[in-house]
């Protein structure tokens, strides 16, 4: 497994370099009026979905999927509504037939969570791990590189 990493702070909006943007939701809210921390886990589901389909393997393919086989978060501050957040990915080590990635949420400046996700790529047909094709680890990696 490498180790692309080296010395980042996920709470940092420079340890990255693939992005993606939602608008928080009425929905997204609990009954304080704070962001739920289950649109957290779906801010970040939604940044590795992103990242995947940049490297080359979307949603749709037929042939192979990813799965979340270990995942935690830190949750450093509160999202409020109206408002947005950024979410940032980026992959920390690189396996055979899993990765992990680091990912932070914005709201304004302010670094609202972190997590670090082990994701192992599937083949469909068998539902067993399968080495990173060489041109998604080759992407993941260049969409890695802040």
């Amino acid at each position: 497994m490498s180790d692309i990493s080296g010395d980042l702070d996920l709470a940092d909006p420079g340890a990255y370099a693939h992005w993606c943007d939602h608008v928080i939701r009425f929905a997204d809210l609990d009954a304080v009026g704070h962001v739920n921390n289950l649109a957290f886990g779906q801010f970040f589901e939604s940044g590795r979905v992103a990242l995947f389909a940049d490297a080359g393997i979307a949603v749709d393919d037929p042939g192979l999927t990813t799965m979340i086989v270990r995942m935690t978060a830190e949750y450093r501050a509160q999202m409020s509504f109206p408002g947005a957040v950024r979410v940032g990915t980026r992959a920390l080590r690189l396996g055979r037939s899993s990765c992990t990635l680091g990912q932070g949420l914005f709201q304004g400046d302010a670094c609202t969570a972190t997590s670090e996700a082990v994701v192992v790529v599937v083949d469909l047909a068998n539902g067993r791990p399968t080495p990173i094709p060489d041109l998604v680890r080759a992407r993941i990696d260049a969409l890695s590189r802040a």
